[in-house]
């Protein structure tokens, strides 16, 4: 009967009331987050910005959003059990599930945590406004999968109201709201729901987020941007995959493991964070950001005897960062991170199809610290970037109080740009940077065996060479 009717038309009903221009004071926080403002001619790295449209923000995923992005690769944004991968110059592309070797962050706020993966189901596309894409091996800065970065920023509007909704022949439905108030103390709150039918069996998805900042100038010389969020996916099936055979007799059916023990996953978290800019006096600017994050997951597998995955996980994380203008051509910095992760792990699976289940409780803990400097300089028709980074790692594993595997590492890392303006509207630029790739502790807790002494699990290393130009006649 569904194909008499011709396809829904996406509904889109935006109202504004009171509706004002933007604050035409802006908060600068690329430069807080990685190691320059906006990128310029004369940056001398890979990096972009995208500032969204309607029509891309009203999607069902922000695969979406990745896929408009210059140099990133994005998958499974279909398959709502296994999240979006996303690959930036070969880095991430080996992920299983979810984003590794590239560094996230949502409103200065890490989405990465300290063992280098990151879950953007928390996200909604819909609070999304800014996009910033750096494509160059800036692990010095950035720690632990260090490939590349994608910084998000939410809207900063004021005194308006936005509601959008969306129907579909499968019975699709995506509601959102936000709202902005405010003009010194400027808050945003966005609510988003989403139900996703797709054609295939088992392919169900629900997600509810909720997301909010609120900005306070406390003087001339303070500003704190606060941030919370939460959000509940209790649905999302995986179809799984399809032999020949089976596709032939109907690409829509799906995978009959997937089917027997109702393969996908439920998650739900939740966000605290501050940002604040301390400019103390000419010279010298602190920028500290604080958060913490707690995440439940839970994971039906289509193994072909089934198994059960319940993840509870806090993270807490601080960084500082000193910054001194020495002078209109030298600036320096010093940064301060700390991470403190903690998963409780409860694995369920039987050994054979044939015995019960065998349950498995771990704890697994990851620490990071580290400090790094940072050199800008110009002088003439040059400008000289550079960082070195040292970095304090430590991963334990317990299970029944038992310490079952405990790795340190200490990676030194560092970075050396050039750019060189040949003109005012071309500027050639090189830059040259180490990076590194620590084991996940998904790796830990799976990989159990490869954690014996006498096998010892190294970082992957890269080595990053680039060269290029900017052109523009603005």
């Amino acid at each position: 009967m569904k194909h008499h009717f011709l396809y829904l038309i996406i509904l889109l009903i935006a109202s504004k009331f009171h509706a004002q221009s933007n604050d035409s004071t802006r908060y600068d926080t690329i430069r807080e987050v990685i190691i320059a403002a906006a990128p310029t001619l004369a940056t001398p790295w890979s990096s972009t910005i995208d500032t969204m449209t309607a029509l891309q923000t009203f999607q069902p995923s922000v695969k979406t959003l990745f896929d408009s992005q210059l140099g990133v690769l994005a998958m499974n944004g279909e398959n709502f059990a296994q999240d979006v991968r996303i690959s930036i110059r070969g880095f991430g592309s080996r992920a299983a599930f979810g984003i590794r070797g590239i560094r996230m962050y949502m409103d200065d706020i890490p989405l990465t945590t300290p063992d280098g993966t990151t879950q953007v189901d928390e996200l909604s596309i819909y609070d999304i406004d800014r996009v910033q894409v750096i494509r160059s091996g800036l692990a010095a800065t950035l720690g632990n999968a260090g490939g590349g970065t994608v910084l998000m920023y939410s809207p900063e509007m004021q005194n308006t109201v936005n509601f959008t909704s969306r129907l579909s022949q499968y019975g699709s439905i995506d509601v959102g709201a936000q709202v902005a108030l405010g003009k010194n103390k400027q808050t945003f709150i966005s609510t988003q729901h989403m139900r996703y039918r797709g054609k295939r069996q088992h392919s169900q998805a629900e997600n509810t987020t909720i997301y909010a900042t609120h900005k306070v100038k406390f003087s001339h010389s303070v500003n704190t941007k606060f941030v919370g969020s939460t959000y509940n996916s209790p649905v999302g099936q995986d179809p799984g995959a399809l032999l020949l055979s089976e596709f032939d007799t109907s690409r829509y059916m799906a995978n009959r493991n997937n089917l027997r023990f109702n393969a996908g996953e439920s998650v739900k978290g939740a966000l605290l964070g501050q940002h604040t800019q301390w400019k103390m006096n000419n010279k010298w600017s602190l920028l500290s950001t604080m958060y913490y994050r707690w995440r439940d997951f839970l994971g039906l597998l289509p193994t072909s005897s089934g198994g059960i995955i319940d993840l509870d996980r806090h993270l807490l994380g601080t960084q500082h960062r000193f910054l001194c203008n020495i002078s209109s051509r030298l600036h320096v910095s010093f940064v301060h991170q700390l991470e403190l992760q903690r998963d409780l792990r409860r694995i369920s699976s039987p050994v054979t199809n044939s015995s019960p289940m065998v349950n498995y409780e771990n704890i697994e803990k990851f620490y990071h610290q580290s400090v790094f400097a940072q050199l800008s300089y110009k002088v003439n028709k040059w400008t000289f970037e550079g960082v070195a980074k040292y970095s304090d790692y430590q991963l334990r594993k317990k299970e029944s109080g038992i310490l079952l595997a405990s790795r340190d590492y200490y990676p030194i890392n560092g970075m050396f740009c050039l750019s060189y303006r040949l003109k005012p509207v071309l500027h050639f630029f090189g830059q040259t940077s180490s990076s590194f790739e620590l084991p996940t502790l998904n790796e830990v807790s799976i990989n159990e065996g490869n954690w014996a002494p006498a096998v010892p699990i190294n970082p992957e290393r890269a080595w990053h060479k680039e060269v290029g130009f900017r052109y523009s006649k603005n």
